[in-house]
């Protein structure tokens, strides 16, 4: 007697109904977005909504000042904001809220003039590991974002161009960038091995 394959399961029965709409409405943008379970803290942590009312999606969005060492979090971020917008408040120690810890930390990229920075997005996907995509200041989360893979919330590096290639050149794990991670990412790094993705062979339950 011959038995009927086994059908994979429907993520759209792990993914709960506001994150399904979520990934519609970025895909409609070009958007690929990716949701890991819920026990992992990137998942918890990402307030990225889809907004009916306004029609928008509003990003959770995860700043890395790597030279510096520094991790800011924008909530609730409207997409039509350009990068540079968001970028300016943490450029300029006069007007941001920082603290002083963070501010003198942050002294060498607040004297770099914006010609020698850089603002990069981390994409980490079972199919490429972790690339690195430079994206442009002057146009909105909305375009930067389109034709990428975004792994609950957009990770953005902001570098300094001397250190550029080294990010652009980086791929999974590349010999010869063993130093590209700092202590703020090796807690992300722990565990990959064990992380699945809702793309359909995830049977772990949501929040």
């Amino acid at each position: 007697m011959l038995r009927s394959a086994k059908k994979p399961p429907d993520d759209r029965l792990s993914v709960p109904p506001h994150l399904q709409q979520l990934r519609i409405q970025a895909a409609q943008r070009g958007t690929t977005l990716k949701f890991i379970p819920s026990f992992f803290s990137n998942h918890r942590e990402n307030t990225t909504r889809y907004h009916f009312k306004e029609g928008v999606i509003r990003w959770h969005i995860k700043w890395v000042f790597h030279q510096a060492d520094v991790v800011l979090i924008d909530c609730s971020v409207d997409e039509n904001t350009l990068i540079c917008t968001l970028l300016a408040k943490y450029m300029n120690p006069t007007k941001n809220e920082l603290s002083a810890e963070d501010n003198e930390k942050l002294a060498y990229y607040h004297s770099a003039s914006y010609s020698r920075v850089s603002v990069l997005m981390k994409t980490n996907t079972p199919d490429s590991g972790v690339v690195f995509h430079e994206i442009e200041p002057l146009k909105t989360l909305r375009v930067n974002f389109a034709n990428k893979v975004i792994l609950e919330y957009p990770v953005l590096y902001v570098v300094l161009k001397d250190h550029l290639c080294s990010y652009l050149d980086y791929h999974g794990e590349d010999e010869g960038h063993d130093d590209l991670f700092s202590v703020i990412e090796e807690k992300e790094e722990q565990g990959k091995n064990v992380l699945n993705f809702f793309d359909g062979d995830c049977d772990v339950e949501p929040e």
